[in-house]
């Protein structure tokens, strides 16, 4: 009976989307459905898509936007001087669209482009639409044995080199939200290679530690592992998320219920604020926005959670051994990395409390050029991507810090790197020991 009732409403919504349904509802219909490449030239924008291969065998989209709307300033500056490359990450389960939700004037994506920046927007192997391997099917529970960590090592790595190789340009700058800043932390502290490669990164609500994250995260967390057992035999091999047919289900219904029930529902599961939300635009967010991730990828949080520290993968007794010398998972070397970071934290984010960014600030160290907190209330974590006037007190300020950051970049003389002039005294002994390389997989 309870099937047979969701059912139903559903049935209603749809028709019901149809009958109210205008030249604009069809617009949010269009917009929810795109992929990320079209939806960035359904706004008037170029963009190309290519695929990177990563060291262990997934294959993964990147969508690239060269320069603005032509005939727009940034266009004609592109047919002039080179661009700086910047390198846009997908959120936790996203995929590369995740910027360019918004409108022009609004998204982060776009407004780069406009500010002169070669964009480059990521999709990971948790994007399923968007990736794939060379030797297995999405259905083989192989495929989904990955978790935060892998996305670092793997999916980051190759992006980033990617770029570079494409674009000639010695260095590039980041620009991520939420597990976005985690896989970066990951890539900078177990393959230190990359801090030469990665001149600077924007960070908003970064997540090296979810100790402090209020409700709802702080309930589930407790109860995730019986929940993640449970679906496990549903998962489709070790995969959670929503197919494409439900999901375009939720932008009919969003589309035919008031925006006020759609975006009640969006933010909290989003974890976002009514009052940076655009309701205009909720059945686009719908459309996109989550994927899914991997049961893997949920435990690895629960674990960090758990021993209340950024931790590698707990594999058990035996592998852990096998692949970090140690019974227990280490914590990843942060100490090691040399980029600069430029952090954004919110008071009203549930999920990357402040006190936990404050300890990340304190563990980087003279790495954090710049922390602004903002003091908003009703500012949460979805809202650094998706609030709708995010641009104003945020964004703006990013791309400035990026504009100076690279000036600067520009003006210094290539050097080769002193270790032990960059990292605090207390850290060369410990990053010596552990040579700041990534361990055994």
């Amino acid at each position: 009976m309870v099937a047979l009732a969701v059912a139903l409403a559903g049935l209603f919504a749809f028709f019901l989307a149809i009958c109210r349904s205008g030249k604009a509802g069809n617009e949010l219909t269009l917009q929810a459905r795109l992929s990320p490449c079209d939806l960035i030239k359904y706004h008037g924008y170029p963009c190309d898509r290519s695929y990177v291969t990563t060291d262990d065998g997934y294959v993964l989209e990147m969508d690239h936007i060269p320069y603005g709307r032509g005939g727009s300033p940034s266009a004609i500056y592109h047919e002039r001087t080179p661009r700086y490359p910047v390198l846009l990450l997908p959120v936790f389960t996203s995929a590369s669209d995740m910027w360019f939700l918004n409108y022009p004037w609004q998204s982060p994506g776009f407004l780069l482009v406009d500010r002169g920046f070669d964009v480059w927007s990521m999709n990971s192997r948790e994007a399923k639409q968007y990736s794939n391997h060379t030797t297995l099917f999405q259905d083989d529970p192989r495929y989904w044995r990955w978790s935060f960590d892998e996305i670092g090592r793997y999916d980051l790595a190759a992006c980033v080199d990617h770029v570079l190789e494409a674009t000639g340009a010695p260095k590039l700058t980041i620009m991520a939200l939420s597990q976005g800043v985690t896989i970066t932390l990951v890539l900078l502290s177990t393959r230190p290679e990359y801090n030469e490669k990665i001149d600077l990164v924007i960070g908003y609500g970064p997540v090296a530690n979810i100790t402090h994250s209020g409700q709802p995260i702080s309930v589930a967390m407790p109860l995730l592992p019986p929940v993640l057992l449970a679906l496990d035999p549903f998962s489709r091999g070790g995969y959670l998320g929503a197919s494409e047919g439900l999901q375009w289900l939720v932008t009919k219904l969003c589309e035919a219920v008031t925006s006020h029930l759609c975006t009640a529902a969006m933010t909290l599961t989003h974890l976002g604020s009514p009052a940076q939300i655009n309701e205009t635009r909720v059945a686009v967010y719908a459309g996109h926005w989550p994927r899914g991730t991997s049961i893997q990828n949920m435990r690895h949080f629960h674990q960090m959670y758990r021993a209340k520290s950024f931790v590698m993968y707990d594999h058990g007794k035996v592998e852990n051994q096998r692949r970090y010398g140690q019974l227990t998972p280490p914590a990843y070397p942060l100490e090691c990395i040399r980029t600069s970071f430029a952090l954004f934290s919110s008071q009203g984010d549930l999920v990357a409390d402040t006190r936990d960014v404050a300890d990340l600030v304190a563990t980087l160290g003279s790495n954090v050029i710049l922390h602004i907190v903002v003091p908003q209330r009703e500012f949460g974590h979805a809202d650094f991507i998706a609030g709708y006037n995010a641009n104003k007190f945020l964004h703006d300020v990013a791309i400035d810090i990026i504009q100076q950051h690279v000036q600067k970049s520009r003006m210094r003389q290539p050097a080769s790197v002193d270790r032990n002039l960059i990292l605090p005294p207390p850290y060369r002994q410990l990053c010596r020991q552990k040579q700041c390389s990534g361990y055994v997989r």
